[in-house]
């Protein structure tokens, strides 16, 4: 599976949010943690971090639900492909 164009749009501006702001880290343990941050990234979709939180992130309600909905019907521990694709956003962005 490969990330659409639309989330991985929205994924690169979380991310880069993340980076900017350190401390928006407590809300999504994705810098500092030991597991796979494409794992933390998709656990902290499923946890509503980016639709509860839109504001934080500088996306809308919908796109907060465009993220999470992305990860409920593709998983990175169940793909090495997708799981590559979102670490690589990461690193990049």
């Amino acid at each position: 599976m490969r990330l659409s164009p639309d989330v991985e749009t929205l994924m690169r501006k979380v991310v880069r949010k993340i980076k900017e702001n350190p401390e928006l880290d407590k809300y999504v343990e994705i810098i500092r943690a030991h597991r796979s941050t494409a794992e933390i990234f998709e656990d902290a979709a499923g946890n509503h971090a980016f639709d509860d939180y839109p504001e934080v992130w500088d996306i809308t309600e919908h796109e907060g639900h465009v993220i999470r909905g992305f990860f409920q019907h593709y998983s990175c521990r169940r793909d090495d492909e997708l799981k590559a694709q979102v670490e690589k956003l990461i690193e990049e962005a």
